[in-house]
């Protein structure tokens, strides 16, 4: 199955490993699934992680959400939008 992860999908996996969202990073990662996304989205993805707010709740240091971020952009695919 392919499908594309909204912002609230992801944030929600870092912030807690028992939910459905990390569930889905999971499978993901073990290739059950297969992620879509636009290089924007993997952008607003970063950001949205590295927010004040966001890093209170999960204390990972810029080099470790820089690899997560990383890791995460390998097991997704790239898309393009074309726009009519």
């Amino acid at each position: 199955m392919r499908l594309v992860l909204g912002t609230s999908v992801i944030v929600s996996a870092f912030r807690s490993r028992t939910g459905a969202s990390y569930a889905l990073l999971r499978l993901l990662e073990e290739r059950h699934l297969v992620g879509l996304a636009t290089p924007t989205l993997l952008f607003e993805y970063e950001e949205l992680l590295s927010r004040p707010k966001q890093r209170a709740i999960h204390p990972l240091r810029d080099s470790e959400l820089d690899a997560m971020i990383r890791d995460l952009a390998a097991l997704i695919e790239s898309v393009r939008v074309d726009y009519l």
